[in-house]
């Protein structure tokens, strides 16, 4: 599969980076945590692709990497 990423083309295996395809998907979704500051939000916002296993959402807030949110 080959992918762009900042303007550069990349081939990659994706059996061997990720556990399930991805499908490009944008659905609307209440977004609620606690940002990197330690303030809670919630926000409207929407998924930029899904699979079975997890999703790619879009975000206004800093979030860690290993951040939890509902």
């Amino acid at each position: 599969m080959e992918i762009n990423v900042l303007g550069q083309r990349q081939l990659v295996d994706i059996s061997s980076t990720r556990r399930s395809p991805r499908i490009r998907l944008q659905v609307p979704v209440f977004l609620r945590g606690t940002d990197v500051s330690g303030v809670e939000f919630i926000e409207l916002t929407k998924t930029l692709n899904i699979s079975s296993t997890g999703a790619c959402i879009t975000s206004t807030h800093i979030l860690r990497p290993d951040q939890t949110v509902i």
